[in-house]
């Protein structure tokens, strides 16, 4: 649609390249890397073009810088989706996964509400301990009460 209405999408523009460099035509490809200093392509499509066109040690350098941008501060607070993609074209690429440590919490800095948020979600926590233990008192008196019942229809 882009193309219809005169735009030039660079990471689409990217994907089309990958897929018909991938499917034996590399122009659109090398042409997109030549003038890529015009666009705004991420390294995770720069690794996917680079790969498409054989070009293993650029694709596994931008795949890496990549990664780090998804990674983060680490698990769980990493780009999920992206470090998929990464893994992926790790995997193409035949490298490991490179090793970050995960998130440290101590290293974070707490947000100036924190405090009063964890005591919230504690007074949360026991008023519904409170009413599951209230449910269930209620449901061992009624069962009581049904049982006494039939136990007088019975006789």
């Amino acid at each position: 649609m882009a193309r219809q209405v005169g735009l030039f999408d660079a990471p689409d523009e990217a994907r089309l390249a990958v897929c018909q460099a991938r499917l034996g035509n590399p122009e659109p490809a090398k042409s997109l890397l030549e003038r890529r200093g015009n666009t705004d392509l991420e390294d995770l499509l720069l690794a996917e073009l680079h790969l498409a066109l054989g070009d293993r040690d650029k694709a596994r350098h931008h795949t890496l810088l990549s990664y780090q941008y998804a990674w983060g501060e680490g698990e769980p607070y990493a780009n999920f989706p992206w470090l998929q993609d990464c893994r992926r074209v790790l995997a193409e690429l035949g490298e490991s996964e490179p090793k970050h440590p995960p998130f440290d919490p101590s290293k974070a800095t707490p947000v100036r509400f924190e405090p009063e948020l964890r005591a919230y979600i504690e007074k949360l926590k026991k008023k519904k301990a409170e009413e599951e233990e209230k449910a269930a008192k209620e449901k061992a008196t009624e069962e009581k009460a049904n049982g006494e019942a039939r136990s007088q229809a019975a006789d």
